[in-house]
């Protein structure tokens, strides 16, 4: 009898080491692995497995056979809804699930690059379809202060100038209110918590960060010089020396209506009136004077060390850096005209 005893307690343990691993195994196999967002398709009839084995190759999912095992064990696999979808990093497969229940009609793309002024933004997507030209612009440079968005404080006069983030997007039946929106959500993925701490250690509110970062946008074609640009102007702001950008004089004409994206300015257009003219005005300007990436905002809170104080464009989207003013005239008549 103790033999037999035994045997069934060893049997038991077995079974019970042999369910928990099971149980391990499916928990395991469920936990997302996705870490970015995956534009995704089901079409009409097609099966649960392929739906499965698809999510399992864009690395949405573990385990293709544990998530139809999910969801056939809870009845969910004819609760799938066929469309186009554009998925986030999820946080559960519940979370997955609901979202593929709810079904998504066709997504439309847009693309907003580096350095797009807000009207130059409303520009394009009119052109595209998407948006009325005047009331995007409207929106976005008076009534910012009415859209939900964490960083609403650094917001001035309602201008989201700087702040509606550069990117690729899929959106289904766009407005300008959910482009903008999701624009401004970008900006908060983007500026993460590392990001604020790296604002906090400096002496510059984040609203400063995003307009140095749209100066350096600007003026660095090549983002390889990103940082070195920005380098050029932290030394001039802590010799006290105006930052002299003509990008901000091209901002500056752009708001008198004068419309100039050149890197040659005349002498008379230098002395425009306006405070966003950094050679007449030390310091940063006003605000953001177009909408950077997130390469600009990093090179405006780490810039390069070095002891330039110049840069002069040599026309193939690159600059020659000077550190004395001699060396500075010397680029400027090498190469420009």
């Amino acid at each position: 009898m103790k033999s037999f005893s035994k045997g069934v307690l060893s049997l038991l343990l077995i079974c019970l080491l042999f369910c928990v691993g099971f149980f391990l195994y499916v928990q395991y196999n469920l936990t997302p692995i996705q870490k970015k967002a995956v534009d995704f398709v089901i079409k009409e009839n097609q099966s649960i497995r392929e739906v499965a084995r698809e999510l399992q190759n864009q690395r949405v999912i573990r385990s293709a056979v544990v998530f139809v095992l999910y969801l056939r064990t809870f009845k969910l696999d004819t609760t799938i809804k066929a469309g186009d979808y554009h998925i986030e990093p999820i946080q559960s497969i519940k979370q997955l699930v609901s979202f593929l229940q709810k079904g998504q009609d066709k997504m439309v793309r847009y693309t907003i690059p580096e350095d797009y002024r807000i009207q130059k933004i409303a520009q394009k997507l009119a052109k595209e379809g998407f948006v009325d030209e005047k009331r995007f612009i409207e929106l976005a440079t008076k009534k910012g202060a009415t859209f939900p968005f964490l960083y609403s404080d650094q917001v001035l006069d309602g201008n989201l100038e700087g702040f509606l983030f550069p990117n690729t997007y899929l959106i289904h039946a766009p407005t300008e209110e959910k482009i903008i929106e999701q624009m401004l959500g970008e900006f908060e993925k983007e500026v993460t918590k590392e990001v604020l701490k790296d604002i906090n250690k400096t002496k510059l509110t984040l609203h400063q960060i995003v307009t140095l970062a749209s100066i350096i946008e600007k003026e660095a074609q090549d983002s390889s010089e990103q940082a070195i640009i920005s380098s050029v102007f932290f030394n001039r702001m802590a010799d006290s020396m105006p930052l002299q950008s003509c990008a901000t004089v091209e901002f500056a004409l752009y708001q008198k209506g004068i419309y100039k994206d050149s890197y040659v300015l005349s002498l008379e257009e230098l002395k425009t009136d306006s405070p966003y003219n950094t050679y007449q005005h030390a310091g940063l300007p006003p605000g953001p004077i177009c909408n950077p990436g997130i390469g600009a905002i990093k090179a405006a809170l780490k810039p390069a060390k070095t002891d330039f104080y110049y840069f002069a464009a040599k026309g193939d989207g690159t600059h020659a850096f000077g550190r004395t003013l001699a060396e500075h005239n010397a680029n400027v008549a090498k190469y420009i005209p």
